[in-house]
This record gives C-alpha cells, sequence and structure tokens, in this order.
C-alpha cells in the first residue's frame, strides 16, 4: 500500500468552546438585562458548575435546539443608595463628604519640605466626622 499526500481535503471541524471565555460570558450575561444567547459554550464540569451558580443566583438558563444557551439575565445596577447617602451626609459636620481634591490638597501638602514636622499622623478626610 502506498500513501500519497492529499492536494486537498473536504470536511468541517467543531473546535470545543473555551472553557475561560465560557465563564465570562455566561457571567456577563447573567447581570444583563434581558436574553444572551451563546453558542459554542464550554461542556466542561466547571463551567456547568458556574451556571448553576447562576441559576442560583435567579438567572434563568435554557439549553437551545441547536446547541446553544439562552441566559436570561437580572440587570444589577451598581451605586449607592441614594437615602443611605443623605442620611450619612446628615451624619457629618459640614453636610457633604470631603471630595478627592481636597484630600489630595493635604496629600500634596505633606509632601513639601515645610511638613517635615509632620510625622506619625493619620490623615481624617471625613469632614469634620469621626467614626
Amino acid at each position: 500500500m502506498i500513501i500519497r499526500p492529499a492536494k486537498n481535503i473536504l470536511g468541517s471541524i467543531r473546535l470545543p468552546g473555551d472553557k475561560s471565555i465560557s465563564h465570562r460570558y455566561a457571567m456577563l450575561a447573567a447581570i444583563a438585562q434581558g436574553k444572551t444567547r451563546l453558542s459554542n459554550f464550554s461542556t466542561g464540569a466547571d463551567c456547568a458548575s458556574t451556571l448553576s451558580s447562576l441559576r442560583q443566583l435567579g438567572s434563568t438558563i435554557e439549553p437551545g435546539n441547536d446547541g446553544t444557551i439562552e441566559i436570561e439575565g437580572r440587570e444589577i445596577k451598581v451605586g449607592v443608595n441614594p437615602g443611605l447617602l443623605a442620611a450619612a451626609q446628615m451624619m457629618i459636620p459640614l453636610g457633604r463628604p470631603g471630595t478627592p481634591d481636597e484630600a489630595a490638597g493635604a496629600v500634596v501638602m505633606l509632601t513639601y519640605p515645610e511638613a517635615d514636622y509632620v510625622s506619625g499622623q493619620i490623615l481624617v478626610a471625613g469632614g469634620g466626622f469621626e467614626a
């Protein structure tokens, strides 16, 4: 038998889904608003565990007929509760928290040679509030 190199090859292959990308896409889909369809999602046990965790956190995850998965995300809003911020501001004697610029000015002042007498101090930028 003689085997000769092929000039052409016809066919297709499907590579397995990437584990790291699958984890990231699933987590992003879970915090997005609406449905996300993922194709070529990794079938490994750790990615299945990620999907299980996302279900426990309230996301709906359904397998599609074509090998895809659909994740119904729960829009997660980030930020500070306005009521909590207002309550904190009422506790601060100056009525407002310090700004980054105000704190930066004090830090810059401590870098000057004229401030070499200051040592072992804690700079509190709390608008007069001390916990």
